[in-house]
């Protein structure tokens, strides 16, 4: 009987957690620390009254792990715990196994072989012990589970750093043992986190190419057969997971040499997760997935056409792994199954081709995603105030009143809007310089219709008519209309000639507009609070009277200020953080004739750094993140010669990461895998017990806040990192003091161990 397993999601969870991490980990008391660091360990984190230690694990122990937690990912229910897992083979004799996982249909068993550095190992004498107690194995398993289980075993090495020979790549085909090398560990370790469980059937796939599976066996779908250009086709629906066994995606990341050519990138698991929860909700798929045979399947003829190449009939479904590529659809496929065995499994249509090549394949993808027109967005955002108009979904009621309303202004004679929102199919112009879709988000964003208390509760909007506890879409319609034809009507007339100029006069324009309509919110709440009022219970014209006096500094600066003062005040870029600097402004010229008015966020953008400081900021994180990189470089070289990347990282990710980075670059001037780490890479490299030493003169920097006693400084790696991606999103993300003053802290101390002259000395 097989011992060591973990079979309940319990015991599966809490293994997991042990795995996935490459150190090990536990508590002592400060005496005993001395008495721990000969062997490896260091202080990770001091306690109340411990210190936590950490010792990094061996690259073996580390590819066990990995591939553990791939599989894991990838829905495994029963695997083996702890690394002393064995299958008894003979009396008296057992067989570690490196890593084990069985599902209903599968067992993997896997032994696991990694070197120091990149190089060839010869696999001979593994590969024929390996083989040699394939048999016994297998007996074990039925032994253990009982004959009427029948798995598809697959056999595997999970090689890392090996180069596989020509003679032990054929060796292991002979003896159908597979090898999963660096490159096909990455690409499943990332298709497992994208999919979990459902990208199971694409591990399979690999594996066991052209085997059996007992349960399709004679599984029929009603089809239609026809020609498309000559090439026979079927037209048919069939479950999902029906589907999900047999098919297979030619993934780019993973390069099936056997495969070629590659057209597919990887999932997008929002995607993915937005098809499931439109699935859930009763959402279904009218349109064809596109997928290839690669064996001609059986169609037996029902009933013929007056037209002879249509055929009625019953379509078998082949019974094969990796049996059909999916050519276009593989979202709509995986997103099925996500879905939970207690929800419906959707029949979804599909248009089979009869084994056409792969070149005809990535034809067809290539068609369909760039000469295809798709219907532009814009057109199903103005569509939502017809479709969704009697929604019992309030955020989708809410939206189709919005865009409602936003169509009647852009239609009504003498509307500041009149015309002013372009249509689908038709770019922006100065004349017509708005769309739907902003102004539609702006409304919604500024809860001018409703405000969620919670994710299940509401409550009405300033604008919103309620009646028993439900929205009435036409009064509420009525009331947002005219309440924006007010207030816009009132911004418009403060220069008119500025507002009909669109975008050059910088107010009536896709930053403009949202931000005024957020400034209302703003102006609304503030009365709401001050007066004690709430304004849903207001009518318009009291509402009206009750804004007007927060109108009136904006009216005076834009009836008095120049060109030059807009374009100082609100030539914003694009991105929603555009509209974020143009609404503070607009509050900042209110709040100086009011200072009561303080809007949400309002006091932090103004301690914001100034653009001379944001500027030096970027200069001086980006001197950081240069010098370090280039000295621990330079620093493993020294030590380590010129096989420094391999011995002086002893973490197989981060190589793994680079190398994989470095390829990626189709630059002229592409380097060496040193060129890319990442800034945290560096932390953990300089962090590496054979390392600290020759990095702790000069990255050992305590921040101001931090303990002292800590064996090790390097917090700062964090922080810094955390502050460079700020340049990235200028509008959205500021500095702001504290960030200064640590980014000048560390350039210091870097340029007093002799890194270079700061940023801040060259100014």
């Amino acid at each position: 009987m097989l011992t060591n397993l973990v079979v309940t999601a319990a015991e599966r969870i809490g293994e997991f957690k042990k795995r996935n991490r490459d150190y090990d980990e536990q508590s002592v008391t400060p005496g005993a620390v001395q008495d721990f660091e000969p062997q490896g360990w260091s202080v990770a984190r001091e306690l109340k009254t411990k210190f936590k230690l950490r010792k990094p694990r061996a690259e073996d122990h580390n590819l066990e792990n990995r591939f553990w937690c791939c599989l894991y990912r990838l829905g495994y229910l029963e695997l083996n715990s702890g690394r002393h897992f064995k299958i008894p083979i003979a009396q008296g004799i057992e067989k570690q196994i490196d890593v084990f996982a069985k599902d209903s249909e599968t067992v993997v068993i896997a032994e696991c072989k990694t070197a120091e550095t990149y190089r060839k190992k010869s696999l001979q004498k593994d590969l024929g012990e390996f083989e040699s107690n394939k048999r016994q194995i297998a007996n074990a398993l039925r032994q253990h589970y009982g004959k009427d289980f029948k798995p598809k075993i697959i056999w595997l090495f999970v090689l890392s750093n090996v180069a596989v020979t020509t003679n032990d790549a054929a060796r292991a085909r002979e003896l159908n043992i597979n090898l999963l090398k660096d490159k096909e560990l990455v690409y499943f370790e990332e298709i497992a986190k994208a999919l979990g469980p459902a990208a199971r059937q694409q591990f399979k796939a690999e594996y066991l190419a052209g085997q059996d599976i007992p349960a399709l066996d004679n599984v029929s779908v009603p089809a239609v057969k026809t020609k498309l250009n000559g090439t026979p086709v079927y037209v048919f629906s069939c479950k999902a997971s029906d589907m999900s066994r047999i098919g297979f995606v030619n993934h780019r990341d993973l390069r099936d040499p056997n495969s070629a050519p590659t057209y597919q990138r990887l999932v997008n698991p929002n995607r993915i997760r937005k098809v499931a929860e439109f699935l859930k909700g009763g959402g279904y798929f009218p349109n064809s997935i596109l997928v290839n045979f690669q064996f001609r399947p059986r169609f037996d003829t029902a009933l013929t056409s007056n037209d002879k190449e249509i055929q009625f009939g019953h379509l078998y479904l082949p019974k094969k792994y990796k049996s059909v590529k999916v050519i276009d659809g593989q979202h709509r496929l995986y997103g099925c199954s996500l879905l939970d065995e207690n929800e419906r499994e959707p029949n979804l249509f599909f248009v089979a081709f009869d084994k056409i090549t792969g070149t005809e394949e990535a034809n067809l993808f290539a068609i369909i995603n760039k000469e295809q027109q798709k219907v532009q967005k814009r057109l199903l955002d103005e569509l939502d105030g017809e479709l969704k108009w009697d929604s019992k979904i309030v955020n989708d009621r809410v939206q189709a009143i919005c865009s409602r309303a936003i169509d009647q202004l852009n239609a009504a004679y003498g509307s500041p809007f009149e015309d002013m929102i372009v249509s689908p199919g038709i770019n922006a112009s100065d004349d017509r310089p708005l769309t739907l879709p902003e102004i539609r988000k702006a409304i919604i964003s500024a809860a001018l219709v409703w405000r969620v208390t919670n994710k299940e509760n509401w409550a009405p909007g300033p604008y919103c008519v309620a009646k028993r506890g439900q929205i009435d879409s036409s009064e509420t319609l009525d009331r947002l209309r005219d309440g924006l034809a007010w207030y816009f009507s009132e911004i418009r007339s403060f220069d008119p000639d500025r507002w009909e100029r669109g975008k050059a006069g910088r107010i009536c324009n896709n930053f403009g507009v949202p931000s005024y309509v957020r400034l209302l919110s703003e102006i609304i709440r503030h009365i709401e609070k001050t007066d004690g009022v709430s304004a849903t219970n207001l009518s318009l014209k009291d509402l009206e009277n009750s804004i007007r006096p927060f109108l009136e500094p904006v009216r005076k600066f834009v009836q008095t200020a120049t060109d030059n003062d807009f374009e100082t005040q609100f030539n914003v870029k694009l991105g929603s953080g555009g509209i974020k600097q143009y609404y503070f402004a607009l509050s900042k010229i209110t709040n100086a004739s009011l200072p009561d008015f303080k809007p949400t966020g309002f006091e932090q953008w103004l301690s914001e750094l100034n653009k001379e400081q944001q500027e030096q900021a970027d200069r001086t994180a980006k001197w950081i993140q240069d010098v370090v990189h280039k000295h621990v470089v330079a620093t493993l070289k020294k030590n380590y010669g010129d096989n420094f990347f391999d011995e002086g990282i002893n973490n197989k990710e981060i190589q793994v990461n680079a190398h994989k980075k470095r390829l990626e670059d189709d630059s002229v001037t592409r380097g060496g895998p040193e060129r890319y780490l990442d800034f945290l890479d560096l932390r953990k490299i300089v962090e590496q017990k054979e390392n600290w030493a020759f990095f702790e003169g000069v990255f050992n920097l305590q921040l101001p806040k931090q303990k002292k006693g800590l064996a090790k400084y390097v917090l700062w790696f964090d922080e810094v990192n955390r502050i460079r991606r700020v340049a990235a999103h200028p509008f959205e993300r500021t500095y702001n003091q504290a960030d200064l003053e640590i980014l000048q802290l560390v350039a210091s101390q870097l340029s007093k161990a002799g890194l270079g002259t700061t940023p801040q000395a060259k100014l």
